[in-house]
């Protein structure tokens, strides 16, 4: 009986590292290391990280000293008689306990910081963790820190951590940074240190502008009428569509159901709760999204992320959503171009951009396209909107202004 470490995907090219132990009849103990890697770089037979892996001996050597932890716990309780008591929760304490997680009943960093993120919803939590992974991961990398030690220089010792040796994106890393300081304030105003460094806004990576696509409504309509051999296929595209003209997250589209449905002055709308931020939207039912719900009886099929994205690359390539797309990419923190076909960019994400994009360019304002898409911040919207400056231009003159109307009216 020995732990084995195995790789959660927290995307196509990254992995953290998990411990699995089963100690007992139908109990499993799932912990992780903390510890992200690319696929390429992991042994899955010596459970190992290969040698081409910048840190792979600092980090096969913490992947050992955790599993000894692991069996020195598990004798413990089990010798005393008092392996019944081990619950996977009491099992994960002792080992940070065993690791200097958690040092003479103190509550640090990162232990309040994994406790807080509980009461998150699903989808927070998610992101959230993916942070905390990475902060252990930077920990065995850099050294131990607790509330005092986050300042300017260990900012930059996280950032180059982040570019070149988990090679994430400038964004990627800045968001990680955002929830650091988000739980530097909660552990703050509970009293449980003084490092105000949150409040300096200086304390931060620096983020970039982002280059997503989105599909106008004659490629959308090129999508929408394609006959797919496949039935599968099919169903991806209705869904995709749906997303399209409804503007949701791909974890609100199940939510699109006959019992959500309100009426206004004859006209009808889904009123859905949004799970990221648990804002009421009020969305008007476009015709072809009345079309697509009703040849499901209004029960979307359910489709896994992973899935998703993979398939709807392939009903774009199959319908000729092939434009040639440059866009910036990062290497260590330094961009350089690539070049791209444009449905290899097309994700569940697409649909969202596309619709706050189409309402925009149509002359739908702002401020009324957030109430629909659930952003609480224009400038938040703003980043979904991808238009050119003739494209904005187009839209600004449909306003009155431009029309030549009244005492300037041209002659």
């Amino acid at each position: 009986m020995r732990p084995r470490i195995y790789l959660d995907h927290t995307a196509k090219d990254r992995a953290v590292l998990i411990m699995k132990f089963t100690y007992k009849k139908g109990t499993r103990l799932n912990y992780s290391l903390g510890i992200e890697t690319k696929p390429k770089w992991w042994n899955k037979t010596k459970q190992r990280l290969t040698s081409s892996h910048p840190y792979a001996a600092n980090y096969n050597t913490t992947i050992e000293i955790v599993i000894n932890k692991t069996i020195e716990v598990y004798n413990r309780y089990m010798f005393s008689g008092e392996l019944d008591k081990l619950t996977t929760n009491k099992f994960r304490e002792e080992l940070k306990k065993a690791q200097g997680l958690i040092e003479d009943n103190r509550i640090t960093f990162l232990v309040f910081y994994i406790e807080h993120i509980k009461n998150y919803n699903e989808s927070t939590r998610r992101t959230y963790n993916t942070t905390y992974n990475r902060l252990i991961s930077f920990q065995k990398w850099y050294k131990k820190f607790d509330f005092e030690d986050i300042d300017f220089d260990w900012l930059q010792s996280f950032e180059f951590y982040s570019f070149n040796i988990l090679e994430l994106k400038p964004n990627t890393a800045a968001k990680s940074i955002k929830q650091v300081k988000v739980i530097l304030r909660e552990s703050y105003e509970r009293g449980l240190h003084r490092n105000t460094i949150f409040d300096n806004r200086k304390f931060k990576i620096e983020e970039t502008q982002t280059e997503g696509v989105y599909l106008n409504l004659d490629e959308l309509s090129k999508i929408y009428h394609h006959q797919f051999d496949s039935e599968a296929l099919g169903k991806i595209r209705d869904i995709f569509i749906l997303a399209c003209f409804t503007g949701q997250r791909i974890s609100d589209w199940s939510k699109l159901k006959k019992a959500n449905i309100r009426y206004r002055d004859n006209k009808a709308f889904f009123i859905i709760h949004t799970q990221k931020t648990n804002t009421e939207v009020s969305i008007p039912l476009h015709p072809v999204v009345e079309i697509i719900c009703k040849k499901y009886s209004y029960d979307i099929p359910s489709v896994k992320d992973q899935v998703f994205n993979r398939k709807i690359k392939e009903v774009c390539k199959l319908v000729g959503i092939k434009q040639k797309i440059i866009r910036t990419e990062y290497e260590k923190g330094k961009p350089y171009k690539q070049s791209y076909l444009k449905y290899q960019l097309i994700s569940s994400h697409t649909a969202r951009r596309s619709f706050a994009t189409n309402m925009y360019q149509s002359g739908v304002e702002l401020e009324k396209i957030k109430h629909v898409t659930g952003h609480k911040k224009i400038e938040t919207l703003e980043l979904y909107i991808k238009s050119s400056a003739l494209d904005k231009g187009a839209v600004i003159a449909k306003a009155d202004f431009f029309k030549g109307t009244g005492f300037l009216k041209a002659i």
